[in-house]
């Protein structure tokens, strides 16, 4: 697959970012746990707004949060054993061999994927355990989800091309690794119409629609919603996981004499 070095999509509008996101599952942690030998070294790759950090840190001696973004880690807390700092996917300056654990949250599509698995044989132990996962789409009932899909409509064209790859569910990602069977995962939030609208508003296509249409098509959305949707209510929402999950075999290391 052709695809060039990670962009930063998201710096521009960190703290609304930061606003509209949230966790994941904690089962989801404690099974990726359950499957590594040792509990020493997590690194979590393309941190964003940390959710998956913080998870990883009840339950490892030390975990690397890395990101491209030096405004989403501007943001990170004070956390004992986490360190957070700025590196790319595919040259995370970890050491040979260090790592019990790979995390990649939401974040996949904007790698390059040769180099990220290279960087994954590198730095992983042997047997270690690579995992990835995503989400698209939030599932609240369906009269609003049909409104939702009539603002994806109108935001088709302005996704950045890799967006596809996680729309399509990571089908044409072809992982080198072990695959391990793995239970499905969702999200559940109960929101608010207003937490709901921060969640849309931090969608990559929105500000791009805005930058090259000089607005954007949230108002008439909010406004929609509103009809269906009180203010002070509110509802659970959901988002089924795209998981994937690996054991990582060893690479052999070789340094120049």
């Amino acid at each position: 697959m052709l695809m060039s070095h990670a962009q930063d999509h998201f710096s521009a509008g960190a703290e609304a970012y930061a606003r509209g996101r949230f966790g994941y599952p904690e089962t989801l942690f404690e099974w990726l746990a359950g499957h590594c030998a040792e509990r020493k070294f997590a690194w979590d790759c393309a941190t964003g707004n940390r959710q998956a950090a913080f998870s990883l840190a009840n339950r490892f001696d030390r975990v690397e949060a890395t990101d491209i973004s030096e405004s989403l880690l501007a943001k990170a807390p004070v956390l004992k054993n986490v360190r957070f700092r700025q590196a790319a996917d595919e040259d995370s300056g970890l050491e040979n061999a260090s790592v019990d654990l790979v995390t990649v949250a939401q974040a996949l599509h904007w790698f390059e994927l040769d180099r990220f698995w290279q960087e994954v044989r590198r730095v992983c132990k042997p047997g270690a355990v690579l995992a990835y996962w995503g989400y698209c789409w939030p599932q609240v009932n369906a009269d609003v989800d049909a409104r939702l899909i009539h603002l994806r409509k109108e935001l088709e064209s302005f996704w950045p091309e890799r967006n596809l790859i996680l729309q399509n569910g990571y089908r044409e990602v072809h992982s080198p690794f072990a695959a391990l069977d793995a239970p499905p995962f969702e999200v559940r939030v109960q929101w608010s119409r207003r937490a709901y609208m921060a969640h849309i508003a931090t969608w990559s296509a929105i500000r791009y629609q805005r930058e090259q249409c000089g607005a954007d098509s949230l108002g008439d959305f909010e406004k929609n919603l509103g009809e269906i949707w009180l203010d002070e209510t509110t509802l659970i929402v959901k988002w089924p996981l795209v998981f994937r999950a690996y054991r990582v075999g060893w690479l052999r290391v070789v340094t120049p004499s």
